[in-house]
């Protein structure tokens, strides 16, 4: 079912993933209380995320129960990743990124198939020069 393109690009077990949480401490302010702080969340906010907003972040998932199709599979190899890229879009300009976030919805609700998403990125991207 999955397949890597080029295994000597990436291996089956690296994964893009967004940046998920964006945090900033002062380093005059930060203490054991602020680290301890900080360990609970990065260990806590995978299941919070998902049980309270049903979100994947890239973090590790405990959270079982109804799920649907695809945010389980996306749960469990999130749980198999060995190494992370960066999000696929994340170094899109907004012109090309804008298409290739919004198609996605429609790919996955199987309007779109995979060429048709690609070749509207495809698209996106012949326009933007």
């Amino acid at each position: 079912m999955y397949q890597v393109v080029d295994p000597a690009i990436s291996s089956i077990t690296e994964y893009s993933m967004n940046c998920g949480n964006i945090l900033a401490f002062d380093k005059e302010k930060y203490n054991d209380n602020t680290a301890g702080w900080l360990k609970f969340f990065v260990e806590n906010i995978g299941d919070e995320a998902m049980s309270q907003f049903g979100a994947v972040k890239g973090y590790k998932y405990t959270v079982e129960g109804d799920m649907n199709t695809y945010t389980q599979m996306v749960a469990e190899h999130l749980g198999k990743a060995t190494s992370s890229t960066t999000w696929y879009e994340a170094n899109m300009i907004s012109e090309i990124s804008t298409p290739a976030q919004e198609g996605v919805q429609t790919l996955l609700n199987g309007d779109f198939t995979p060429e048709e998403y690609m070749q509207s990125i495809q698209d996106a991207h012949d326009m933007s020069k």
